[in-house]
């Protein structure tokens, strides 16, 4: 990959990050994730003989969905359409 290719990548990823929306396809596979507010940024270095890179991991929490609340119980002798 030309590093313009490499470049363009990462800037859609810094779109992404922006907006909240993070959308990935690869292979008619599609991954949509939400950064969120916090992000936890790892970045490591190396340099080898004749090889250098750099790796970058964001890592965020998503917030559960609410659950819908659970009914009061309720006991009783009666029924609801008793009446009494």
């Amino acid at each position: 990959m030309e590093l313009g290719q490499a470049v363009a990548y990462l800037e859609e990823i810094v779109a992404g990050l922006k907006s909240g929306r993070l959308c990935l396809e690869n292979e008619g596979e599609e991954l949509l994730l939400s950064p969120q507010r916090q992000v936890k940024v790892l970045v490591e270095a190396r340099h080898k003989k004749d090889k250098e890179s750099v790796g970058i991991k964001l890592t965020w929490h998503v917030p559960m969905p609410q659950k819908a609340p659970i009914p009061a119980l309720r006991i009783s002798s009666k029924s609801g359409t008793d009446g009494h």
